[in-house]
């Protein structure tokens, strides 16, 4: 006769799965950046809107000529139609394929369109740009993740970091390349940190990858920036290290394994940097003299406007309200008040070195930032 199930005995030492919105968002959270990232967007996503900055509309004018070029079978290396004639790829102005993580996606959406059809070219550039920022808030959340194993912690820290007005402003102002770089800042930053630890054969060559795919997305200024945090850390991991006392052959190790893998991936790039490398001496940013301090130094940040951190509007929102000392801005740098709060909470309860070091970098990135208004620290790196 069989048993009555309801008479069965539980076994012992399981848990009642957990159900509801709370476990759902925890469990998935690359669907929930997914969705608020079509709801923030939807006008451009679904409602035919564009960001039409002026650095948008200048690359706009270069979009003929690439994409004309394309259809006709031949790279863009030479732009004919600009100062009688530049170069195109040496100089950064188009370098289609080239990104590894973009080109598979570029090359199946222009094989369905022809290059210079305007949905092909619509599609592409708000697949891209959701995409981009998707990179960037799972990345975020990825390395959080995996440092404190709180899935609400990492979620929030990467919502607040994906929708902070001057990340938003990377789209809306055209300026996709940055964006498309510092994408993949916490993945090198986490994949660099595992790779000092354990020195495992697959980290290594997740770093190379990232590094080198990194510097392939062609803006060299947050690649730059990038260079700085890994070498910040380097000499903050050297720093615990020897206070913890470690044993000096794994220390020399570790560090010959991380530099390796970041000297391969820069070489992975070489075939797009060492052309522009030799075009930049006849760049007005890097020729002979070099960028004027002043005109480079124009955006340098002011103390007074730290106050944007807790009051956006301080100097202004942005546009004819700014009255800041830079020449113009169309933003605040606010992060939130609750974001500043917990950061703040988190150097009295968890002050591990993870937090240690994230509050050197950002006190150092400030101080960097003030440019002109610190130059004592710019003009070295200047």
């Amino acid at each position: 006769m069989a048993k009555n199930r309801r008479s069965q005995p539980q076994l012992r030492g399981t848990k009642p799965k957990s159900v509801g919105p709370l476990s759902f968002l925890s469990k998935y959270p690359h669907l929930v950046l997914v969705l608020l990232l079509l709801i923030f967007y939807w006008p451009v996503v679904f409602g035919g809107r564009s960001f039409l900055a002026p650095d948008k509309i200048a690359s706009l004018s270069i979009e003929p000529f690439i994409y004309e070029t394309l259809d006709r079978g031949v790279y863009p290396l030479w732009n004919a139609f600009i100062f009688s004639g530049m170069p195109s790829f040496a100089g950064l102005q188009s370098t289609p394929f080239v990104d590894l993580l973009e080109a598979p996606f570029r090359w199946v959406i222009l094989e369905m369109f022809p290059a210079s059809h305007v949905s092909s070219k619509v599609f592409l550039e708000i697949f891209l740009m959701l995409f981009n920022y998707f990179l960037f808030g799972f990345f975020t959340y990825w390395l959080l993740k995996k440092r404190t194993d709180l899935a609400w912690v990492a979620l929030f820290a990467s919502v607040a970091m994906v929708f902070q007005p001057q990340v938003v402003a990377f789209a809306a102002f055209g300026h996709n390349t940055k964006l498309a770089t510092v994408a993949l800042l916490p993945a090198i930053f986490f994949l660099l940190d595992e790779l000092l630890q354990k020195r495992q054969v697959h980290y290594f060559g997740l770093l190379v990858l990232a590094i080198g795919s990194q510097l392939l997305r062609a803006h060299t200024q947050m690649a730059y920036y990038t260079f700085m945090m890994i070498g910040l850390y380097l000499v903050f991991w050297l720093a615990e290290a020897i206070r913890k006392k470690e044993i000096a052959v794994n220390v020399v190790k570790s560090l010959a394994i991380g530099g390796a893998a970041i000297v391969i991936g820069v070489a992975m790039s070489a075939w797009l940097y060492l052309p522009v490398q030799e075009y930049s001496h006849y760049s007005i940013r890097g020729g002979d003299t070099g960028l004027d301090y002043g005109y480079a130094t124009n955006w340098s940040f002011s103390p007074l406007e730290m106050l944007t951190f807790f009051v956006p509007s301080f100097v202004g929102f942005g546009g004819e309200t700014y009255w800041g000392s830079m020449p113009f801005t169309d933003f605040p740098f606010y992060m939130g008040i609750v974001t500043l709060l917990l950061a703040g909470l988190a150097l009295i309860v968890r002050r591990d070195r993870y937090v240690t070091f994230f509050a050197i970098l950002a006190g150092l990135s400030l101080l960097i930032s003030f440019g002109k208004n610190f130059s004592v620290l710019y003009d070295p790196l200047f």
